[in-house]
């Protein structure tokens, strides 16, 4: 219901104009999904576009003491984390095999609030491989115990912090159809 409401405020000139509903967010009563993206993100959903800007800086506090370069496991290191841009940070994963051409996995660091959704997940930071799927794509083996790797690491930074994060479903509800979420 929220991607028709969301879809219905797409304008010519691409901003987003969201329809106000009573309609109550499932994780706090009495919220709505325009309020509780806009308090997660600074970012009103009625004024997304293509070029957002940053709502806080890279996260790399939950990573610590890993950062650019460092190897996470079974090949793969860490090529860079991005800014929190959208309700989430992207980091982004390397592998380059001997005699192949390597291969980059961006995962979206995303809030959890009930379930979490991704391969992988500490308490309040979900770990969302982005891999053009719809979640039915089964994960290689080796990508998913990195993450499970990499969510131990930031299990033990998070402190419950998830500022400037949104749930990837709330994400997707927002910001599916300017195409920008890769």
């Amino acid at each position: 219901m929220h991607r028709r409401r969301f879809l219905r405020g797409v304008v010519a000139t691409g901003a987003v104009i969201a329809a106000p509903t009573g309609e109550a967010s499932a994780a706090e009563p009495g919220s709505t999904p325009d309020a509780e993206a806009a308090e997660a993100t600074g970012v009103d959903p009625a004024g997304a576009t293509q070029d957002a800007t940053p709502s806080a800086p890279a996260p790399w506090a939950l990573l610590d003491p890993l950062s650019v370069g460092s190897d996470v496991g079974l090949g793969w290191r860490i090529e860079h984390l991005s800014e929190i841009v959208r309700g989430a940070a992207v980091l982004t994963l390397v592998h380059e095999a001997p005699g192949e051409g390597g291969e980059r996995a961006r995962v979206h660091l995303c809030a959890v609030r009930g379930e979490a959704r991704g391969v992988a997940h500490s308490e309040h930071v979900d770990l969302i491989l982005m891999n053009r799927g719809d979640g039915g794509l089964v994960t290689s083996e080796p990508i998913g115990r990195v993450l499970k790797t990499l969510a131990g690491v930031i299990r033990a930074n998070e402190r419950g912090s998830t500022e400037g994060l949104m749930p990837h479903a709330l994400r997707v509800s927002y910001f599916h159809s300017l195409q920008c979420l890769n």
